[in-house]
């Protein structure tokens, strides 16, 4: 097991380098090489000005989300969230859930689980009753 372990770790350097590395992108490429010669958007920043312009058209869509109502909203979560987790409904949460535990035995689930097998002929005979006395009276 310890001469596989070493094998591995000596041959991962060799499987880490023979993987090739993927194909960039033709416009990424071309964009980069362009950026390279200064000849990109045409100014002498080498296209920093066409960056910069697609940078603010991609958060102009954010722009809009930052309106009154939108901190409104936040504000209520937030306030809503404060009141869910105050110390009172976290102890209640706590209690909440080492009631669960102990309930959830694995008898209990075993027990309801055939109480839920006794009970479906049952419930699918109340349905067809039901479902005739209804054809019935309907027509």
């Amino acid at each position: 097991m310890k001469s596989f372990q070493v094998l591995l770790l000596l041959a991962l350097p060799f499987l880490a380098f023979a993987i090739p590395a993927p194909e960039a992108i033709e416009e990424f490429k071309n964009a980069l090489v362009e950026r390279q010669n200064g000849t990109g958007g045409g100014d002498t920043l080498g296209g920093l000005g066409g960056l910069i312009g697609d940078l603010i058209n991609s958060i102009g869509p954010l722009l809009d989300l930052l309106n009154p109502q939108t901190f409104q909203q936040i504000q209520v979560v937030l306030r809503n969230a404060a009141k869910l987790l105050n110390d009172n409904t976290t102890s209640q949460i706590v209690s909440l859930v080492g009631s669960a535990a102990r309930l959830l035995t694995d008898d209990f689930v075993d027990a309801v689980g055939g109480l839920i097998d006794a009970v479906a002929p049952l419930i699918n005979a109340i349905v067809q009753l039901i479902s005739g006395i209804l054809g019935a009276i309907f027509g």
